[in-house]
């Protein structure tokens, strides 16, 4: 199949508007009957007219800043394909992928992680309320933004396990966390519901801008590096694993369809971790180990 052609300048709002009004109805059928979610159109479409304005469409997987915007860039490239018939998802997949994950997502220090979500405590709400979950929760941002009245009023009076839409449009068990129910009493009580408390009312990209903004000036106020709010689920991640959770059970926390991301991104070694294992090492052969060496067995 010969490769599509590149269009040959950006088009004006009315033409996007004419080719992004049947692409949505498109991504409204993939998965019937009721369409993918409302976030994920809204970021696919948001990633096509970047592309179209670019007059390239692989635009938005070069310019990626992380590996969830690469990732939006070629799944809004694939519902493209399917519904153009082009190849531009195949190109994309052949550009080289940055290493980002390691290096920005390493987990939130224990002490700074405290000192934030204390100072996220002192703030007036909704920002007290936001910021804890964010923090505190393990869920992604866009988990967040989904969550209704009526299953934030179910988690404060005390229910276990809730459901949680996420972003691809499926549900999932979710374990909320007593500081969460902290969270969400506080929010529940503002005059004008919604779970991010009118943020939300332009679009996911700018609330993200919000909070984010909310977070940078909790850090400042505590004399802590700037934390991006992924890393707070590496750090609840590090965590359990230090407390002897089961992995299946920060799996299904954190919401990973496959337990190998879990392990291969999530599961860093805390310095506590370290030493603990080289405790045995002190235990076999310090001056007086817990252990005897076994002698050389008689033959």
């Amino acid at each position: 199949m010969a490769a599509p052609k590149q269009p040959s300048r950006p088009p004006d709002d009315r033409t996007l508007n004419d080719v992004l009004t049947p692409y949505v109805a498109y991504l409204q059928t993939l998965r019937p009957p009721h369409g993918m979610s409302p976030l994920t159109i809204r970021n696919y479409v948001g990633a096509i007219r970047a592309a179209l304005r670019a007059g390239d469409m692989l635009a938005p997987v070069r310019g990626a800043q992380s590996s969830s915007a690469r990732g939006i860039a070629l799944g809004a490239l694939k519902a493209w394909d399917g519904w153009k018939g082009t190849d531009f998802h195949v190109q994309a997949g052949k550009l080289p992928t940055p290493n980002y994950h390691r290096e920005e997502t390493m987990p939130v220090p224990t002490d700074e992680w405290t000192r934030i979500v204390s100072a996220a405590r002192r703030q007036p709400e909704p920002n007290r309320g936001l910021l804890l979950i964010l923090t505190t929760s393990g869920l992604r941002f866009h988990d967040i933004m989904l969550i209704p009245r009526a299953t934030a009023q179910a988690i404060v009076r005390g229910v276990q396990f809730v459901y949680i839409t996420q972003k691809s449009g499926g549900k999932r068990t979710w374990a909320p966390s007593q500081t969460v129910r902290e969270a969400l009493v506080g929010l529940l009580n503002l005059p004008n519901w919604n779970i991010l408390c009118d943020l939300l009312a332009d679009n996911e990209a700018s609330a993200y801008k919000k909070l984010t903004a909310m977070l940078a000036a909790v850090c400042k106020e505590v004399g802590v590096e700037y934390a991006r709010p992924h890393k707070f689920r590496h750090a609840l991640a590090c965590k359990l694993l230090d407390a002897g959770t089961d992995v299946n059970a920060i799996q299904a926390t954190l919401g990973h369809r496959d337990s190998a991301t879990t392990t291969r991104y999530y599961l860093h070694v805390s310095p506590e971790r370290q030493r603990k294992a080289m405790s045995v090492i002190d235990d076999l052969f310090g001056e007086n180990p817990a252990v005897t060496p076994p002698t050389n067995p008689q033959k």
